[in-house]
């Protein structure tokens, strides 16, 4: 009875993975990662998103400032696809609703 649902959370798709549950990080998808590039690689990874994604939250302010939908949704889509690749659920929720809003013209 077990392994028909471990069989279906294998073949899940990663994205509906991110869009249940209400926990703020999915720690499979960073065991998944050091798997597959190892413990430095993904510690390389990580540094990077901190800095990419302090300057899209600030792209993301300022375009919502100057009312750019744009560039506004442009950095709401990078931010999203940057959180749901190291697994952070809730970051990504939140950029993947910033960018729908953007793309239908507002709030």
């Amino acid at each position: 009875m077990i392994a028909p649902v471990l069989e279906a959370e294998a073949v899940k798709p990663p994205v509906a993975r991110l869009e249940e549950g209400d926990e703020a990080f999915d720690e499979a998808v960073i065991g998944s990662l050091e798997e597959q590039l190892g413990r430095d690689m993904v510690q390389e990874l990580v540094e990077e998103y901190r800095s990419s994604a302090t300057d899209l939250v600030r792209r993301i302010e300022a375009a919502r400032a100057a009312g750019d939908l744009k560039d506004l949704g442009d950095a709401a889509h990078t931010l999203k696809s940057a959180s749901g690749s190291l697994g952070l659920k809730r970051l990504y929720r939140q950029a993947l609703t910033v960018e729908e809003s953007s793309r239908r013209g507002g709030p």
